[in-house]
């Protein structure tokens, strides 16, 4: 995660992108509902993926569901990244229409993990610049 957060630094110092996880929560909010309204907000939602996100029943059952809600409503993207192997194929991950890596090989078994980020970070961009033209036109 943190070498992708580096990578993601161009994104950032561009403005395409503001960041959020759920680190970010004060104490004393309501988790959840902090959860839910910053994916809500969201233009594109990055799914770091590993085996961890379908053990949680909590992100699973109820994060992960809201997203895909939203990508069906086309109130956000929901791009997921590899970041770790594990079975997301037959998962409903598995039916979004983009995946990255585009070679959908995860980040942990590429041969050159700066290679493969700088790729993500690249397509990553296309998706900010393909959302910022549609806002602007709806102006």
């Amino acid at each position: 995660k943190n070498a992708f957060d580096t990578h993601l630094a161009v994104l950032k110092g561009n403005e395409f992108i503001q960041t959020w996880d759920e680190s970010k929560i004060a104490a004393g909010d309501e988790r959840y509902q902090v959860i839910e309204d910053k994916l809500k907000q969201a233009d594109i939602i990055l799914l770091l993926v590993t085996a961890n996100l379908f053990n949680s029943d909590e992100i699973y059952q109820q994060q992960l569901q809201l997203a895909l809600q939203l990508h069906e409503q086309k109130s956000a993207v929901v791009i997921p990244i590899l970041m770790k192997s594990c079975m997301w194929q037959s998962s409903i991950i598995g039916k979004l229409p983009t995946i990255l890596p585009r070679d959908r090989t995860s980040l942990d078994i590429q041969g050159n993990e700066n290679v493969a980020l700088t790729d993500i970070i690249s397509q990553l961009e296309g998706w900010c610049e393909k959302i910022y033209k549609r806002k602007k036109r709806k102006q």
